[in-house]
């Protein structure tokens, strides 16, 4: 019986092998960083604070490493603009809340990207994918004094089977969209863009 059972053991750590290799997911060398789903406001927390006008842009990129993702020791480096994606994203949320763009006389959005990434751990019988995002944000005038300054989080986690290209892009997206959600929510930072200055000319006006 001795004899019979080492080939058994090696089937079923073959098996095994095999089906966990099989929970991998296949993915490219990059991933979009365009993908941010729109920035969601809860009913209970809606900002009382309007931004009647204000000026967003582009976000610095200060991550601590220059990959957006890691699978089984593999780097996967971003996809698009960073800086650009997380101003649209903001762009996006207060045009829909009513809030119009302007270029000049009007306060200052603006931030920098301190982490973004997702890491995708392959196991048996699902992967399980960690995201988190971190920004820096703040009201600023256009002479360069800060009205407000504050630092924003998400993190969102779950496990799939077999994850795709594109669930892993939404999840890296949705951390995103969660630390936005903080500092849309933020009244001490819509009070900044509130309450300063305005009167700016209207971003498409011709001259």
């Amino acid at each position: 019986m001795a004899v019979l059972r080492v080939p058994l053991v090696r089937s079923l750590l073959l098996l095994a092998v095999t089906a966990a290799g099989g929970c991998a997911p296949s993915l490219k060398t990059h991933l979009d960083v365009s993908a941010i789903p729109r920035i969601q406001i809860e009913a209970a927390r809606t900002p009382s604070v309007t931004v009647p006008r204000l000026r967003i842009e582009s976000f610095g990129d200060s991550r601590s490493r220059n990959f957006i993702a890691e699978i089984d020791g593999r780097k996967l480096a971003p996809q698009g603009d960073i800086g650009e994606s997380v101003r649209y994203a903001l762009q996006r949320h207060f045009t829909e809340r009513g809030s119009e763009l302007a270029l000049f006389n009007v306060p200052i959005l603006q931030g920098v990207v301190r982490e973004w990434h997702v890491t995708i751990k392959p196991a048996f019988p699902s992967t399980k994918i960690e995201a988190m995002a971190s920004v820096d944000i703040s009201a600023a005038t256009e002479k360069g004094e800060i009205l407000y300054r504050a630092t924003y989080s998400g993190e969102t986690v779950a496990t799939e089977p077999l994850p795709s290209q594109r669930v892993v892009e939404k999840m890296l997206g949705t951390a995103m969209s969660h630390a936005l959600k903080e500092a849309v929510h933020d009244e001490n930072l819509l009070s900044a863009l509130s309450n300063a200055p305005s009167g700016g000319i209207p971003m498409g006006t011709s001259w």
